[in-house]
């Protein structure tokens, strides 16, 4: 996870990217270390994000698989000082049941192919620059000053279905939805206790130190509030999807936060709209998002009001 800088929206405005990093594609088999970014796409059914945080959903929530062993291993003497580490030969995209198993080319196409097909998708060859860019396809001639290292912020937004060019109109207002503890505790609940594992290892043995697991830990806790945020909103476009039956998703608690999440960004989107529909267009956006935080904290504000004075007449 990478906080990505985008002062168009306003001085140290921050938006949140998935970032990953790989060695070894099919477009780099010399070993280049490539970022590959995403942002949180416009709509919820074609979020990137959204889709590799329901994918690990389904791994440890709907297959009940284990939590994978994070403790380095110091015994096998051909990993040196530091130790075997299992977790990392896992692989996010496996063909079958177990993630250290790798997905082949042949496989990888084979179900690419599939959701195209079932999908009514028809590939173009036709690309820009900043395409090329987050497909790290060249890193030569005159596509050079693409790959220097830096997330291509304008295909990131434009691949989300924002203006590239223009940044400032950057504007989700699923943000901004803060699902409950009660709600977030339940996704990858074993977070805490191994980042106190990892905190205690490191503390009796140096070499123990693992910053790829911390931040891993820190995305699957992003996540946690991303898997929330997105089945709020897809609940209620596909109620009989069979991912619902499983909790927390079946839970009364997290009824009430989706029914109470449509109503707020309803509310949220219109108010924006209306407030800001007499402003230049290259001020619209910029405000939205303030505008947005504080009709929420107002709804949530009133909603609290309103229970308490409903509990005093109970008592009454």
């Amino acid at each position: 996870m990478t906080d990505v800088i985008m002062n168009a929206k306003g001085l140290g405005e921050t938006v949140p990217a998935l970032t990953m990093l790989a060695d070894n594609a099919k477009h780099d088999q010399t070993g280049r270390t490539d970022e590959h970014g995403a942002f949180k796409h416009r709509y919820v059914e074609l979020c990137p994000v959204g889709n590799i945080v329901f994918l690990l959903f389904a791994y440890h929530h709907v297959r009940d698989c284990s939590t994978p062993n994070f403790a380095p291993d110091f015994s096998d003497c051909e990993y040196g000082d530091y130790g075997k580490r299992e977790w990392y030969g896992f692989h996010l995209f496996h063909p079958g049941k177990d993630p250290m198993v790798k997905m082949g080319y042949d496989n990888h196409r084979k179900r690419v192919n599939l959701i195209y097909e079932r999908s009514g998708v028809s590939i173009s060859k036709v690309t820009l620059d900043g395409a090329k860019a987050l497909g790290g396809w060249s890193d030569s001639v005159s596509f050079k000053p693409c790959y220097d290292r830096a997330l291509p912020v304008d295909a990131l937004l434009g691949a989300a279905m924002f203006d590239g060019a223009r940044p400032e109109a950057h504007f989700l207002a699923r943000e901004f939805l803060g699902p409950p503890w009660e709600l977030t505790a339940q996704i990858f609940p074993w977070v805490e206790d191994e980042l106190l594992a990892l905190e205690a290892c490191e503390k009796a043995n140096p070499f123990a130190r693992d910053i790829a697991l911390r931040q891993l830990f820190k995305l699957l806790v992003w996540f946690r509030t991303v898997v929330l945020q997105d089945g709020a909103i897809l609940s209620k476009k596909y109620p009989d999807s069979p991912l619902f039956n499983y909790p927390p998703f079946n839970s009364i608690e997290f009824q009430k936060f989706a029914a109470a999440s449509v109503n707020r960004l309803a509310e949220i989107e219109a108010n924006a709209n209306w407030a800001l529909g007499n402003l230049p267009q290259n001020l619209v956006r910029g405000f939205q998002g303030a505008i947005a935080g504080v009709s929420l904290a107002q709804r949530a504000e009133r909603d609290e009001t309103r229970a308490y004075i409903q509990r005093l007449e109970s008592q009454i």
